[in-house]
């Protein structure tokens, strides 16, 4: 494919957002186009890879744009994309494609010059220096060939934020410990449900330090260990330990990195992980699922040694994107999401003793009084293991719709459902069937919002009449009337514009006008850009084309 012009297919159907062309939208831009799936730990560590190398990239004049390729049914909800992408350091224009095309492996990633050309593709995650050093090859020579944009693409947010999005929890034995996606935090809640600690600034990143300074980027899973809430952040592949006692947090393994060594024997940051996951504290270490390789491996926390114990090469099992772990008496028990199985480890011989298979992709799994929970995020139940088959117990009846991540205090499970935004407790040892019940909680701290860079606001659609001179007015309510603001206008779809508009508009009482030279009647987008005040606003414009249309419309934003 290198070498060759690529258009984006009018089949592709775009999350939150007008569609978009290559060929006017995005004209002089540099194109980083990732295909990827919802189920893969490695896609989703190449999707991480992109959202933050476009924050390190937003001086130049390049696009970074996703396209989500569903290959089993549970991939195929676009409210679960929109929050995985909600998880990201920055937005990401994301469409949805029924097929890779001639893209044969997921995910794979194509580097498109500003005259449209396909210059690279490569498959897996991508090594971020090379990434920024290849972007930085593709804008100088844009550049020198005097290819520019007149209006460059700015991204937009897409919805699924909410409040909470729990990914972990864990129980300590007097509080449960939650950790949210939506927070960017850790919080330590009492039994009443008041929030006693919160461990995170609310900031995308790898910081060290005491409990407001300290910063995650996805906190996906908890596991408490001799005093300290271990960590396992998945964006920035490392394990941190909350210390307890001394209110700060510290980083054990991890360079921050995405690493691909499948054997370990590194210490401390010098010791590359790949997407950790769930994890169980036993005998003085850990146990830490490596999804990123399929295996099991056992973490000092005394030295910060981590080496690989179970899957791939070790142990003789076959392990599939295993996410979370739970211990009884000898025996740890594993959710392999790619197997859509709970599978049982003997730890005398390690060795598979037991698979159960047949759910769509559990994502935790806890242990009662000696009986075994597994939590199936894509199917919304929470079943039981019962004389060697998986039973429902919980789901979308008792209002669970996404149930993530599990706990129990020995006698109460509790769940945590990212679609429902909410965590469920249930006295699971109740002599009568118990009923899940919302855990309401207290003193959650606002979201902080992310420092990505500027976002598109997304407009209501608007009819404009064809051939005609048409009047776009846009509010500006934060400028002095009188003041001057620039306002350019370009096309993002099908060409609606006679002509692009770089114009100086006047405000007056509280708008501005811009007059639009419409052409024939087509149904597209206008990229807009306003300048004023020192300050830049941008906006997405649905527009119709057609006879009957208006000769004077207002730009409304949600």
């Amino acid at each position: 494919m290198s070498g060759a012009v690529f258009s984006f297919p009018a089949s592709w159907r775009w999350l939150d957002r007008p569609p978009l062309q290559r060929e006017t939208g995005l004209d002089g831009h540099v194109v980083v186009l990732l295909f990827w799936r919802l189920g893969c730990v490695h896609s989703r560590a190449a999707l991480s890879e992109l959202a933050l190398a476009s924050v390190k990239e937003r001086e130049r004049s390049v696009v970074f744009l996703s396209v989500h390729v569903p290959v089993k049914p549970d991939e195929a909800d676009d409210d679960r994309v929109r929050r995985l992408l909600a998880q990201l350091p920055a937005p990401v224009v994301t469409a949805v494609a029924d097929d890779a095309g001639d893209i044969e492996r997921l995910p794979t990633m194509l580097l498109i010059d500003a005259a449209g050309q396909v210059q690279a593709r490569a498959s897996g995650v991508p090594r971020r220096r090379r990434l920024r050093d290849a972007i930085a090859l593709l804008c100088q020579q844009a550049e020198r060939d005097g290819r520019t944009p007149t209006v460059p693409f700015v991204a937009h947010e897409t919805a699924g934020q909410g409040e909470l999005r729990p990914t972990a929890l864990a129980h300590d034995g007097e509080r449960l410990w939650l950790a949210s996606a939506a927070q960017r935090r850790v919080l330590a809640v009492e039994e009443d449900g008041r929030v006693a600690q919160v461990f995170g600034s609310g900031a995308w990143g790898k910081r060290d330090g005491d409990a407001a300074s300290c910063s995650f980027a996805l906190p996906g899973a908890l596991a408490v260990h001799e005093g300290f809430v271990v960590v396992s952040d998945a964006q920035t592949h490392a394990l941190r330990a909350i210390d307890v006692a001394h209110n700060e947090v510290v980083t054990w393994v991890g360079d921050g990195q995405f690493g691909a060594d499948a054997v370990g024997g590194g210490f401390g940051a010098d010791q590359p992980l790949s997407s950790p996951a769930g994890m169980v504290s036993h005998d003085g270490g850990l146990y830490v699922c490596h999804a990123g390789t399929d295996q099991i491996w056992q973490v000092d926390p005394m030295t910060g040694a981590a080496m690989a114990w179970l899957g791939a090469d070790y142990g003789g099992e076959a392990l599939k994107q295993p996410v979370a772990l739970a211990q009884h008496a000898e025996q740890l028990w594993l959710a392999e999401a790619g197997a859509g199985a709970l599978t049982c480890v003997d730890l005398a011989h390690v060795e598979v003793c037991e698979r159960l298979t047949g759910m769509c992709r559990p994502s935790a799994v806890v242990v009662i009084d000696g009986r075994i929970f597994v939590a199936d995020a894509a199917s919304g139940e929470v079943l039981e293991r019962c004389d060697g088959d998986l039973v429902a117990r919980y789901g979308r009846s008792h209002g669970i719709v996404e149930p993530i991540c599990l706990a129990t205090d020995g006698r109460r499970l509790y769940i945590g459902d990212a679609a429902a935004d909410a965590v469920f407790v249930v006295d699971v040892a109740a002599v009568d069937a118990a009923t899940p019940a919302r855990l309401r909680l207290r003193g959650v701290p606002a979201r902080a919002r992310l420092r990505s860079g500027p976002t598109a606001s997304i407009a209501h659609p608007c009819h404009l009449a064809e051939f005609s001179d048409v009047t776009l007015r846009i509010a500006t309510p934060d400028v002095p009337e009188g003041e001057s603001v620039v306002v350019d206008v370009v096309d993002e779809a099908d060409p609606i514009l006679a002509a692009a508009r770089d114009t100086v508009g006047v405000v007056r009482d509280g708008f501005v006008e811009v007059i639009l030279p419409v052409q024939e009647g087509v149904v597209g987008a206008l990229r807009v850009r306003l300048q004023a005040c020192g300050r830049v606003h941008h906006y997405v414009l649905p527009v119709s084309v057609s006879e009957g249309g208006a000769l004077e419309v207002e730009l409304i934003c949600s």
